[in-house]
């Protein structure tokens, strides 16, 4: 691979990966209220206060959720899937 090649390789692969990391940084994680907050937490362990007042929807623990244009989407799918992987674990540990 020649210089060219190589470097519209890498800018593609670093486009990838941020997409990737974008992505992932979109979906917060509920863990608990406080007083009229949901306090969630991304992948990458940062910390957001969610009114729970702006949500059309009641959370449970575990739910994740997606920002898009400022509103906040529970992802079923990805929050059964974080469930599942989490109840895989469990069952591991009690084998």
């Amino acid at each position: 691979m020649n210089a060219i090649g190589l470097f519209l390789w890498d800018t593609q692969a670093r486009t990838e990966y941020r997409g990737t990391t974008k992505e992932r940084s979109m979906h917060w994680v509920f863990d608990r209220v406080e007083g009229s907050m949901a306090v969630c937490t991304n992948d990458a362990g940062q910390k957001r206060d969610i009114s729970v007042d702006s949500l059309p929807f009641r959370l449970k623990e575990g739910d994740v959720l997606i920002e898009k244009n400022g509103c906040f989407l529970r992802d079923e799918v990805e929050t059964a899937r974080r469930r599942r992987e989490i109840n895989d674990l469990v069952k591991g540990m009690w084998a």
